[in-house]
């Protein structure tokens, strides 16, 4: 095309024409950012999987747990060193009925025991307290100690009931 140009036409804006095409300034300084990324602070410190104070207290705790209810065994374990007297006499007062409650024991099993295993059962945990010994042999030999009266045991959730039954 050739031939005559034509007028020019009107002068644009001056200045920076990027600064006015990058939009509003966002926040300044560094750290604001990195708080408003890592949330909310946490406590001070590192955080542990288990101190030596921690298990020093669990053992303890476990092994007075396990001490008091090995003492609540003793009529099973010793049986001389508890009267059964008075419930034989109940018992008998009540016409000798079948598995009838002589002793009555209630037990706690700490989580976990002071061995470190958990014992899922009452049942095991009596084993444990025994020194390994079978909840039924040591009631057979309870049983040993008595004459015309059969002993035997039922677990009721944490108890354990020790009965007595007219041969």
């Amino acid at each position: 095309m050739d031939g005559p140009s034509g007028p020019t036409g009107p002068t644009g804006p001056s200045g920076d024409v990027t600064t006015s095409a990058t939009g509003p300034t966002g926040p300044t300084g560094v750290e604001e950012i990195v708080v408003a990324a890592t949330g909310p602070k946490g406590p001070k410190g590192p955080v542990y999987i288990a101190t030596i104070d921690q298990l020093v207290t669990q053992y303890s705790v476990a092994l007075a747990q396990e001490t008091t209810d090995r003492a609540a065994l003793l009529p099973l374990t010793n049986p001389g060193s508890h009267n059964f007297a008075p419930a034989l006499q109940s018992w008998a007062s009540a016409g000798f009925p079948r598995a009838f409650t002589i002793v009555s024991i209630t037990l706690n099993p700490p989580y976990p025991c002071s061995d470190g295993t958990t014992r899922t059962s009452v049942y095991e945990y009596v084993c444990y307290l025994l020194g390994g010994k079978d909840l039924g042999a040591a009631t057979v030999a309870l049983d040993a100690k008595f004459l015309g009266i059969t002993i035997g045991y039922i677990l009721q959730g944490n108890t354990l009931l020790l009965c007595a039954t007219r041969e």
